[in-house]
Order: C-alpha cells, then sequence, then structure tokens
C-alpha cells in the first residue's frame, strides 16, 4: 500500500512540474510580447485593482503622482461588493469625476481597456475573479506589484513569493532582500532577459521606526 501511494505521489509531483514548465514558458512569451509592444495610447493608462482598500495607502501615493501628471491617465477598478464604507477609504479617488473609477460586474473586459500597466495589491490569485486572474490580465499588459504590508520574517517568504503569482509579474516592488534574490533565482532567464525586474524599495515606516529604537531617542518622538 504505501509503495502505491509513494507512486501516486510521484506522479503527483511529476504532474505538478510539468504544469509548472509550460506556465513559466506561457508567461515568458507574454512578457517578451509585452516588453517589445508598440504602445497604443497617446498618454500612459494605468490600472489599480482595489480588492483591499484598507491597504490602499500603500498605492495611493502612485496613484496621486499620476493623477498629477498630464502624461498619464490612472484608473481604479473596484468590485461592486465593495462596500461604501470600505470605498471611503479610497484617498485622492474622485468617483465623480467621469472614468475615474471603473465598477467590476463579473463582465470586465480588460483587453479592451487598453492598460499599460496594471497594479495588483496582493500577491495571491486566489483572490481574485476569474476576469481579474493575473494569468489572464497579463496577456494584454504590463503587470506591476506593491506589497501591502511589511512580512517581518523569513517565514512567510514562501508565499510572497509564489510562482502562481509572480511568474507574471512584468515589475515587482519587493520590500526584503531575501524575497527579491528567491524571485530573482526562480525567473533568473526572464530577469536577465529584461523580460521581469525585482526591485528593493525596503519598508520606510517600520525602517523609520527600527532607526528611532537604535537612535535612543525615540521616546522623544511625537508621531
Amino acid at each position: 500500500m504505501k509503495i502505491w501511494q509513494g507512486f501516486i505521489e510521484g506522479l503527483k509531483k511529476i504532474k505538478r512540474n510539468l504544469a509548472a514548465v509550460v506556465k513559466n514558458a506561457r508567461a515568458s512569451l507574454y512578457l517578451k510580447k509585452n516588453k517589445f509592444k508598440v504602445p497604443t495610447n497617446e498618454i500612459i493608462k494605468v490600472g489599480f485593482y482595489i480588492d483591499f482598500p484598507q491597504g490602499w495607502d500603500k498605492l495611493s501615493p502612485i496613484y496621486k503622482c499620476m493623477k498629477e501628471n498630464e502624461f498619464f491617465f490612472p484608473q481604479v477598478i473596484v468590485d461592486k461588493k465593495t462596500g461604501q464604507e470600505q470605498i471611503k477609504a479610497l484617498e485622492y479617488v474622485d468617483f465623480s469625476e467621469n472614468g475615474a473609477v471603473i465598477f467590476n460586474d463579473g463582465l470586465l473586459n480588460i483587453k479592451e481597456l487598453e492598460y499599460d500597466y496594471f497594479f495588483y495589491q496582493r500577491p495571491y490569485n486566489s483572490f481574485y475573479p476569474s476576469e481579474l486572474n493575473v494569468s489572464k490580465v497579463m496577456k494584454y499588459t504590463n503587470i506591476c506589484y506593491l506589497p501591502y504590508g511589511y512580512a517581518g520574517s523569513d517565514v512567510f517568504n514562501s508565499g510572497n513569493t509564489n510562482s502562481e503569482f509572480f511568474r507574471y509579474v512584468y515589475l515587482g516592488f519587493i520590500e526584503i532582500g531575501a524575497e527579491r534574490r528567491i524571485l530573482n533565482e526562480k525567473f533568473k532567464v526572464n530577469c536577465q532577459k529584461g523580460y521581469q525586474y525585482f526591485e528593493k524599495h525596503g519598508y520606510p515606516a517600520f525602517e523609520k521606526y527600527v532607526d528611532y529604537k537604535s537612535s535612543g531617542i525615540y521616546s522623544q518622538i511625537v508621531c
């Protein structure tokens, strides 16, 4: 019985490995295509999918800068199921402005929206509806990712660098050096060819706290 169980598990592992090879090859194909795609928009059109309003404060500075720049047209996508109280947390977003916000009703067509770049908040495909699954969206635009929080431990590295999400990411801003090294190694060929970029930006708010604590004068600081 144990021999058969081991055999079955071995076959499952082979199947998973083959599936990963196919997914990686497909992702590389679209990453290359997007990199050399001729822009169709006169200005840079950027989509922000907000499925976690509480974490909007990490992306909002980028959105605000683009909103104030004539060369960018940022657009927020919010699911219709998102509550009004959560929507109020989306600072800088003017819901009365025509075209600033799109409400996803399950029939959203990313291809027709023609985004040049598309930001996600969380690196987990399981959170997203089918029409906004990263493996589908990346066929038409460059995927970007900015962490919504600081992991603070290597224990979370596996989930925070999962291939089911990151194999499709064009530009990832990573807060921990260990995670950046993992991603650069996982997608080494794509990174070398310039199809994917993972940049370490740290986590300023947490680093500021560490600086205060190490200085010994943090008790004198009013936040």
